[in-house]
């Protein structure tokens, strides 16, 4: 199963193209927010490379968010405009869970905080621990100020997210040793992480309908426009 897997949620432009779980080629690159602009020639880029066309790919994975509202829609209305016009199936992930993932080689029994600048002095966060290698969601999705999040830290934990930017000295204030800090590296998702999340999904059967996959706005009483 040939899988174009896009994440537009955040400054990083993230393409990439699965065989199954096997990343063929992919395409990780800071652009601030150009997306509409560069996503669709990064897209014919990484066809090219890998001597494919679009016609050949089987299914499509997009990250849902929570990021950028804008991006979000670019990256999520691409997809399904692709898996209309070719009649293929659809998934979408979660941007947090593509996050953590990242750190499944190497944090095993430690508690992961994945955190996202939510702008409004708010933050999109989870947590997340590693048992055996397999990654378990221990809280859901969340869109809190960060001092929620830090009340939830028990214990030692790891924190990767473009939040670290903003709200990386309060948190260290507060938790002191029991933070760690990953560095600009980990801050944003990378297609690869999209497109195995987005085969597991899809050989389980989880596709979405092509006319109401859309991405993951969290709303809650933090997030509101005064008037």
């Amino acid at each position: 199963m040939k899988i174009l897997a896009v994440d537009t949620s955040s400054r990083m432009l993230c393409v990439a193209i699965a065989d199954g779980d096997r990343i063929i080629s992919s395409h990780n690159r800071l652009i601030g927010f150009e997306h509409s602009k560069m996503l669709v020639p990064a897209i014919e880029g990484l066809l090219k490379k890998s001597s494919l066309k679009i016609g050949g790919i089987d299914a499509f994975a997009v990250g849902l968010g929570p990021g950028s509202f804008t991006g979000l829609r670019i990256g999520v209305s691409a997809m399904k405009g692709y898996a209309f016009a070719l009649e293929r199936p659809i998934t979408g992930v979660s941007t947090l869970d593509a996050l953590a993932l990242r750190l499944e080689s190497s944090a095993d029994g430690k508690d992961i905080y994945t955190v996202i600048d939510a702008k409004r002095q708010n933050i999109y966060w989870c947590r997340y621990r590693f048992e055996n290698g397999k990654m378990k969601r221990v809280t859901s999705y969340l869109l809190t100020p960060p001092e929620k999040m830090i009340k939830s830290v028990k214990s030692k934990s790891v924190f990767l997210g473009d939040a670290i930017d903003v709200y990386g000295r309060d948190i260290k204030k507060a938790l002191k040793a029991k933070a760690a800090f990953l560095d600009k590296g980990y801050w944003y998702p990378k297609a690869e992480y999209i497109a195995r999340l987005g085969y597991e999904k899809l050989r389980r059967g989880q596709s979405y309908d092509v006319d109401t996959i859309a991405p993951m706005y969290m709303h809650s009483k933090y997030c509101q426009v005064k008037k």
